[in-house]
This record gives C-alpha cells, sequence and structure tokens, in this order.
C-alpha cells in the first residue's frame, strides 16, 4: 500500500490503525464451514406470530448455530407465502441439527409451524464462489 501511495510505510500503517480504531476499516474472512466440521447447513423456513416476530427473529439469531436470519414477506418467499422468518442454521451433524431443533428452537415462543430445507450442495456463499468444495476467485470460473 505504501508503493501504491507514495506514502511511508510507518504512515500507512498509522492511518490503517486509526481507521481501524474509528470502525470504518473491517475485514471480512470467508470460510467454508464444511472444513470446521460443520457439514449440515439448513434453511429453516418459520412460521411465527406477528406480534413476536421480531422477538422470534432477534432470539433464533443469539443461536449459535443460526448463521443467518430475517423476516420475510409472505408474498416473496419461496415456500408459498405460509412462512414469515427464515433462518440458515449451520450444524456439525444430524443430531447436532436435531439437538438445535429439539432443545433450543423448540423452547422459542411464538413460533407456529416450520419447514425444513437442507442444503446438499453449495455453490455459492456471501460474496465467494466455491467449487470441488474449495473457495475459488471468481475469474478463475
Amino acid at each position: 500500500m505504501a508503493e501504491v501511495t507514495g506514502w511511508s510505510k510507518p504512515r500507512v500503517t498509522r492511518r490503517l490503525e486509526a481507521l481501524e480504531a474509528a470502525g470504518s476499516l473491517t475485514y471480512d474472512v470467508d470460510t467454508l464451514a464444511e472444513r470446521l466440521g460443520y457439514r449440515l447447513n439448513a434453511t429453516l423456513w418459520l412460521r411465527v406470530d406477528l406480534p413476536r416476530l421480531h422477538r422470534v427473529g432477534e432470539e433464533a439469531g443469539d443461536h449459535n448455530e443460526c448463521a443467518f436470519v430475517a423476516a420475510i414477506s409472505g408474498r416473496y418467499n419461496a415456500i408459498s407465502g405460509r412462512y414469515n422468518l427464515m433462518a440458515v442454521v449451520v450444524c456439525r451433524d444430524t443430531p447436532d441439527f436435531y439437538r438445535h431443533l429439539t432443545s433450543r428452537l423448540a423452547h422459542v415462543e411464538g413460533i407456529r409451524g416450520y419447514e425444513i430445507s437442507i442444503r446438499v450442495n453449495r455453490l455459492k456463499q456471501a460474496a465467494s464462489l466455491i467449487h470441488h468444495g474449495r473457495l475459488i476467485h471468481p475469474a478463475l470460473v
């Protein structure tokens, strides 16, 4: 960066540290959950009482297993409009997923029904492409 900007290395270092401290510069690391032992990836489509929707979303979002939680419009969701909250769940295996459903999610008040879509082969995540279980650069496709 020093070479590109024409700044000294200490100046670049100070500037990066200042940006990090201010929260203006953050880092996002892409990892493959499968490589860390989390082999089960599923989307939960939840039917939640409307007065509890926000609270249920926040509570589910606090679960370590939930990588993503969002309220969705019944008109646009993939499961015919019956569900109003979706959660992406990442677990080690089927028993781990079952434990999450029966011991954590089952105790969240306001959930009236759900469907599960297990992902068999993930092709893309956030900003990364995946090919044969490895992250690849988009230019290589």
